[in-house]
């Protein structure tokens, strides 16, 4: 969920999915496998994509390793929740600073994966 959310994001910049792989200089295959759930991103990937998109890649690298480690049923799950809903905290905290500020374009996107609510602040 959360891979394809971000992929969603980066592709609303790119233009298409095809144009992202170009900027990304990895085959239309390879995002089309993140898309389809047959590979999750490399940490690297995920960090270009995050920028692209606009999003914390900190709060990136949290949901893809959430989500990867969820797929194979990794013990390390309970450690990426408890990442992932210290990283939301921080998350929140911006957001509610950035509130009375000048950012009038900012958008927030909020994913769920099982308990961790990932906010991810992404300028329009």
């Amino acid at each position: 969920m959360y891979q394809h959310e971000l992929l969603d994001l980066a592709v609303r910049r790119a233009g298409s999915d095809n144009q992202l792989s170009k900027k990304l200089k990895i085959s239309r295959a390879c995002v089309s496998a993140w898309r389809n759930g047959i590979s999750v991103m490399t940490a690297e990937k995920t960090i270009q994509i995050a920028e692209m998109a606009g999003v914390d890649p900190l709060v990136a690298i949290v949901g893809i390793e959430l989500e990867r480690a969820e797929r194979i049923d990794s013990p390390t799950v309970f450690y990426w929740q408890k990442l992932a809903r210290r990283v939301a905290g921080l998350s929140l905290a911006v957001i509610l600073s950035l509130s009375n500020s000048s950012f009038n374009s900012t958008k927030m996107l909020v994913a769920a994966s099982n308990e961790p609510v990932f906010c991810f602040l992404y300028y329009a």
